[in-house]
């Protein structure tokens, strides 16, 4: 019947809103115990159900370590998300820095790529209704770069920031403004020697024609001014001899 669905949907959600503290006060000891719940879980067909389980993801992999993140939670994060992205996008953006911090280098990846997608937005018609999730994955540029290495930065995170500070969002676009020293404080230590040396060695950009023009114009009204000025106090100390 109706009311035994509703009844199950919401025993689902109880044990996904719990699952992150059970598990983590158990233990890696312990999660062969909780596992097939987890996966029960994932399995669920309930929004807000996938969208708990993925934000439960973070305080798993803190307290249940490497193994268990890269073997278990991740790949169950991936199914979610290949099936479901609309339902948990918000729940994965926010989980995905823990998640890197959590992870290494080499399994960032995934994670990225799916970030980088969300982050070039929806097509034309539906941006403007997805621009909270474009603000929440700006502002996360910064810790995401922190966690990454350097080919993840420039291949996938800068471009990223480029993208969104384009957006035609407003504060999309401040949000992204504000992450790009962040980014580029963890992208520069990663660069060798020798391109830093050339980056500091470079000439500054020729100025444009107009430019140079203007401050010329501004230089030669300085000396008229110097001269006008020179030739009035002249005249004063003339007129008292």
């Amino acid at each position: 019947s109706s009311t035994t669905v509703i009844s199950e949907i919401s025993v689902a959600l109880a044990c996904a809103q719990s699952l992150g503290i059970v598990a983590a006060r158990l233990g890696p000891a312990r999660w062969p115990d909780v596992r097939p719940a987890c996966y029960n879980l994932q399995a669920s067909r309930d929004p807000a159900v996938l969208q708990e389980v993925v934000a439960a993801l973070p305080l798993m992999a803190a307290h249940l370590g490497e193994p268990v993140l890269r073997g278990d939670l991740l790949p169950a994060l991936l199914a979610v998300v290949h099936s479901h992205l609309s339902w948990v996008d918000a729940a994965f953006v926010a989980a995905v820095p823990p998640l890197l911090e959590a992870l290494p280098a080499a399994s960032h990846e995934p994670l990225l790529k799916i970030m980088s997608r969300l982050a070039a937005g929806a097509a034309d018609h539906e941006r403007c209704r997805s621009w909270r999730l474009r603000r929440g994955i700006a502002a996360q540029l910064g810790r995401m770069a922190r966690a990454s290495g350097r080919s993840a930065m420039i291949e996938v995170l800068w471009p990223a920031a480029i993208a969104l500070c384009s957006d035609p969002v407003a504060a999309v676009r401040e949000a992204a403004a504000v992450q790009v020293g962040p980014l580029l404080a963890a992208l520069l230590p990663t660069l060798p020697a020798a391109e830093l040396e050339a980056l500091q060695a470079s000439p500054a950009p020729a100025q444009a024609p107009a430019q140079q023009q203007a401050q010329q114009q501004a230089h030669e009204q300085q000396d008229e001014h110097r001269q006008l000025k020179h030739a009035f106090s002249r005249d004063q100390s003339l007129r008292f001899v």
